[in-house]
């Protein structure tokens, strides 16, 4: 089965954490994931999360910190999901592709319908938030 490694951003201001919400026409459609995309041949994965942001909320990302990685299998394929936090180097942002996307505290992370390959991350995360 093909493996496809996605980097995702867990973006963290003022103590909340961004989450975007997959617009009609993404895979998975109406589902909240963390924002990011596919890493190409050869790309640092910090470099693709950068240029991902860029394209899709058109913010700027530093100070990124390795995550966790997770293996998700979907029908035709396994994501290795690759999370770093960072801050962004300004609050607003523009959608490119989401419908929807905001800033969260933990109590709302809990409440959003996550697409499955996100889970473990929300879960991992929402432990240290709650600590």
């Amino acid at each position: 089965m093909k493996k496809i490694k996605v980097c995702c951003a867990i973006i963290v201001q003022d103590g909340k954490v961004l989450a975007a919400k997959r617009g009609p026409q993404m895979a998975m459609s109406g589902y909240w994931e963390f924002p990011g995309g596919k890493v190409m041949d050869g790309e640092e994965y910090e470099d693709c999360l950068i240029r991902e942001i860029k394209e899709e909320l058109d913010i700027d990302i530093v100070q990124l910190k390795y995550f966790t990685t997770h293996l998700h299998p979907y029908a035709d394929f396994i994501i290795e999901l690759i999370a770093f936090t960072c801050i962004p180097t300004q609050k607003d942002f523009v959608l490119a592709e989401h419908e929807a996307a905001g800033y969260f505290d933990h109590e709302n992370l809990k409440k959003l319908e996550w697409a499955p390959a996100d889970i473990p991350i929300v879960d991992l995360l929402l432990q240290g938030l709650t600590k």
